[in-house]
């Protein structure tokens, strides 16, 4: 329980976030057809962290669900063999996130 109730958390934290950034993506459109971009370094660190938080999280979730799921964890006809390979390059693409955060 301890498990679920933190990656759900981190989940609804990640959601709520992308929707806020998404809200100011929105907004900043309408000003960068006006030639005004002062929130351009806003969307750029906001979406760099979050990227970085996101993907930590669920590569970490996932590794935490395979290892609760004891052996069954690995095998292929469990599922999670594919969404680690999915999950797992996120953390390097477009950007590590050591560097990102």
């Amino acid at each position: 329980m301890e498990n679920l109730g933190k990656n759900l958390s981190n989940g609804v934290t990640i959601f709520l976030a992308g929707r806020t950034i998404d809200e100011l993506h929105k907004s900043s459109v309408e000003q960068f057809k006006a030639g005004d971009f002062k929130n351009l370094d806003l969307l750029h660190h906001l979406t760099a962290g979050v990227k970085s938080f996101a993907t930590e999280m669920c590569y970490v979730g996932l590794d935490e669900l395979r290892q609760a799921c004891g052996g069954a964890g690995f095998l292929l006809t469990a599922g999670l063999s594919d969404w680690w390979s999915d999950i797992a390059p996120f953390p390097t693409f477009e950007g590590v996130n050591p560097v990102m955060a």
